[in-house]
């Protein structure tokens, strides 16, 4: 057995990768002194335990299971859409030179994700939207990281945050037309929106990166490299390079500002 270690700088991780006599290899990283270990480890290896298995669906099933799951998902999303159209308020639309919010106002209180505790579902079966401008994506999350929940559509990571709870709002999703296909695409300074039946949160991209499926750090409150000061978070987390689970890749982004939804969608979306 050979080993050999190497320093992940933009992570905040050492890599150490062992080879046995048959040839083949693990990898593991070194602790941050930072991170909760049993729980972050817990979720992160959850996670790509997820996207593993549905690497390995795609190269076993070739395009047809492919395609097979990309219109499960679309056919879940189209049923959630309705519902959370049906469930939420509608947007207000601001009139034409006046400012300030129109349309139906929302009452006060708390966000509806946000109250259902660790479920994180309102009634409609959503946590929150997802939209991408740059990626020209609209999504509904769903709770949960599990594939059963993946194939319904991007799914928030148990035991983070919820949109609108301080820390690191961690979501999921498959490398799949449609869903994070593209998310390589997504750069600093790009912006991400998360709709909730009563809130628009505004994050920018401020990290983009990839790393080994032995990275625990990036769900962590605080992960190593996040800009000074910054307190909510929000990482996407998919499988990377296409088709493969040899790697993870990550979009963070950094919270620049909270709007009540009865203000009307923020510019990032109708600009």
């Amino acid at each position: 057995m050979r080993a050999t270690r190497s320093t992940d700088a933009a992570a905040g991780t050492t890599e150490s990768t062992e080879s046995t006599e048959s040839g083949e290899s693990t990898v593991s990283a070194a602790p941050v002194a930072r991170r909760r270990p049993d729980l972050v480890q817990r979720l992160l290896g959850a996670v790509a335990a997820v996207l593993v298995t549905g690497g390995l669906v795609l190269v076993g099933g070739a395009g047809l299971n492919l395609w097979s799951r990309v219109h499960r998902i679309e056919a879940s999303q189209a049923k959630l859409v309705h519902a959370v159209d049906a469930a939420w308020p509608p947007i207000p639309v601001r009139p034409a030179g006046r400012g300030g919010a129109g349309g139906q106002a929302i009452p006060a209180g708390q966000d509806t994700a946000a109250g259902q505790g660790s479920a994180g579902q309102d009634s409609s079966g959503a946590v929150a939207r997802l939209h991408i401008p740059r990626l020209r994506l609209d999504l509904v999350v769903v709770e949960g990281s599990a594939d059963a929940d993946l194939l319904r559509g991007p799914g928030h990571i148990p035991g983070t945050p919820l949109p609108g709870q301080p820390g690191n709002v961690g979501i999921a999703g498959h490398r799949y037309p449609g869903v994070f296909w593209d998310l390589d695409r997504l750069h600093p300074g790009d912006p991400v929106v998360l709709e909730t039946s009563r809130s628009w949160y505004v994050y920018r991209v401020d990290r983009e990166m990839t790393v080994g499926p032995s990275d625990v750090d990036v769900l962590s409150p605080h992960p190593a490299g996040a800009p000074t000061g910054a307190r909510d978070l929000l990482t996407l987390v998919t499988c990377d390079p296409v088709f493969t689970t040899l790697r993870r890749l990550i979009r963070q982004a950094v919270l620049v500002r909270t709007t009540p939804r009865a203000d009307g969608a923020p510019p990032e979306l109708t600009g």
